[in-house]
């Protein structure tokens, strides 16, 4: 009869909510490590949890080739807090700046902080699915059509206001401004993964090709 009651007793303790040991089981998924709330608000593991989530949800979306329609009502609707991509939030003044979340073969993830009135110029993605989401601030994106090379001439097809949660993608050519006095970031899936990108300089009348650079890789500064 003690046992009993000690059993009982001790199932009590490892399944209440207050306890060391207890797991918000509608929160697990298989692939991801579980750990109980206490910990997670102790050392910020519920952080790496939605990034190993979207991780996981970008690998399944590549055995589809990334289906457009499938992965911009993922994106859209995705849940991931400030507090979620503190660790990538590497803010300068005088530049935006592309800090890597994760990449491997098939996609990357990124998240682009932009100062105040800071800009990207008009570019391309050498042909592959960009999707870029506002998380914080205002931004200013144009997506364009490229009519033809020589001459160089684009039609803009599109100037949009994005606040916090508009997805813009998949983009082709495109630019991308911080209209606001405050900082901006937008978290950035490309499927897939490219070093160099083309430059539209309308003022010049030429296509370059320029090297993408990282700024941090994991929350770790990049020595150019």
């Amino acid at each position: 009869m003690r046992l009993i009651i000690l059993v009982l007793l001790l199932q009590n303790f490892l399944f209440s909510q207050d306890s060391l040991f207890w797991f918000d089981m509608s929160k697990v998924r298989d692939s991801i490590p579980i750990t109980p709330i206490v910990i997670d608000k102790i050392f910020g593991t519920s952080q790496l949890k939605m990034i190993d989530s979207l991780i996981n949800d970008m690998r399944l979306f590549a055995r589809d080739n990334f289906h457009v329609q499938t992965v911009s009502s993922y994106l859209s609707k995705l849940n991931l807090r400030t507090e979620d991509l503190k660790n990538f939030n590497h803010q300068i003044q005088d530049s935006y700046t592309r800090n890597l979340i994760h990449r491997e073969q098939d996609f990357e993830i990124m998240l682009v902080c932009w100062p105040p009135h800071s800009s990207a110029p008009i570019h391309g993605h050498e042909g592959e699915k960009c999707w870029a989401r506002v998380q914080t601030g205002q931004l200013n994106i144009c997506n364009y059509e490229e009519v033809s090379r020589k001459p160089l001439s684009l039609k803009k097809i599109q100037e949009l206001k994005c606040s916090p949660g508009f997805l813009d993608g998949p983009a082709d050519i495109h630019s991308v401004e911080n209209i606001s006095d405050e900082f901006a970031t937008s978290l950035h899936v490309y499927a897939k993964p490219y070093d160099e990108c083309e430059i539209f300089d309308l003022e010049e009348g030429l296509v370059k090709r320029t090297k993408m650079n990282y700024h941090t890789i994991d929350g770790v500064l990049c020595d150019h």
